[in-house]
């Protein structure tokens, strides 16, 4: 039982100051749950300053080019994605959009069937902006955690052999 106390303590230490150092390090920028932002493709980014909505930015111009994603996918040069639609009476339903990260330029689209069709996208497979970040982050994460364990396994088997 020692042995496996300190095999998890060894673990939660490490674990903490790897984590620590991936915000510090890998991801500066990061501030969990309220700000992030995760490369796209030709200097731009997804930035998000909450759970919900996300906006690409062009990084070499500092310019908002997309706001209010909720969802999005990204084929080659071109994010697709789900931004809120606003009426005059203020009711809100959802528009599509195809933005060009080559050229700037951002097509509008009513219905999904529309971008599709008029994309010729064979599957359409939305993402939210957070799970949009995990997955971008998720690598790093299971790194720090598998290298963690390593050790810690290591370390505590070191220990006994005294």
């Amino acid at each position: 039982m020692k042995k496996f106390m300190r095999f998890i303590l060894i673990f939660l230490l490490l674990y903490l100051a790897g984590s620590l150092c991936l915000d510090r390090f890998v991801f500066p920028k990061d501030i969990i749950g309220t700000y992030y932002e995760v490369p796209l493709p030709n200097h731009h980014q997804l930035e998000a300053f909450d759970v919900k909505y996300g906006c690409i930015v062009d990084t070499e111009i500092d310019e908002t080019m997309v706001d209010e994603i909720d969802s999005l996918q990204i084929i080659g040069n071109y994010v697709i994605g789900s931004i809120p639609k606003y009426t005059e009476s203020g009711a809100k339903g959802i528009n599509f959009f195809v933005y060009d990260t080559t050229t700037d330029k951002t097509t509008l689209y009513e219905t999904l069937e529309q971008l599709s069709k008029a994309e010729a996208i064979p599957e359409i497979s939305f993402t939210t902006t957070i799970d949009y970040y995990w997955k971008h982050r998720r690598p790093a994460d299971i790194f720090l955690a598998l290298a963690c364990v390593m050790v810690s396994f290591a370390y505590s088997s070191f220990r006994n052999h005294k």
